[in-house]
């Protein structure tokens, strides 16, 4: 479903192994319920990043790298 709005805010956060646990749980319970009270906004969606690795192929010739998925240009 596309959103309502024209707007879309990211953010990011490196947690500590040892404090995943509490931070999810803490997001989960506390922080994402207060934030959806807040006007004006319109939905919260978490996601977690998974690992991955570039592919890169190289001209030879021109020495010019690219990612190996295509299309190149975006």
């Amino acid at each position: 479903m596309a959103p309502k709005s024209k707007y879309l805010f990211i953010a990011s956060m490196d947690v500590d192994s040892s404090k995943e646990s509490l931070f999810n749980d803490v997001y989960n319970t506390e922080h994402c319920p207060e934030l959806s009270k807040v006007s004006g906004v319109g939905n919260i969606t978490r996601f977690e990043a998974q690992a991955f690795q570039v592919l890169m192929e190289a001209n030879p010739d021109s020495g010019t790298r690219w990612p190996a998925t295509f299309p190149r240009h975006v």
